[in-house]
């Protein structure tokens, strides 16, 4: 086994085996945790309250009126707008946030369908 190496390799702790490099770890700045996470807590600690706006009962219902119009499935829609069907089925259920790509998303159904949703 001549291809092995056997040389004993210390992995613990070199502060305890040198007492000069204490002197250089104590000139590190040590910043107190209150401090260093203390953007963290305004956030949490604000009292302000954020909601994220869900889809209007009223753009809900205009895309079921306009899908049943077409005479279309949840499934045959999600599949023409390219969006799975759960997505669809949220808008639809009025579950799905009222953010830019959902609004995309309901652009694509006004396209489809021909018809224009009232906001």
């Amino acid at each position: 086994m001549d291809h092995q190496d056997f040389n004993i390799i210390d992995i613990g702790n070199p502060r305890l085996k040198n007492p000069s490099s204490k002197n250089k770890l104590s000139s590190k700045k040590i910043i107190p945790i209150s401090q260093e996470h203390s953007y963290q807590n305004k956030i949490e600690n604000s009292e302000d309250n954020f909601t994220i706006p869900k889809i209007p009962k009223s753009i809900s219902k205009q895309i079921i009126d306009a899908r049943n119009l077409k005479k279309w499935t949840r499934k045959d829609m999600a599949n023409k707008i390219n969006v799975q069907q759960t997505i669809y089925a949220d808008i639809e259920n009025g579950k799905a946030n009222y953010d830019p790509p959902t609004k995309q998303i309901i652009q694509k159904i006004q396209k489809i369908t021909g018809i224009k949703i009232n906001k």
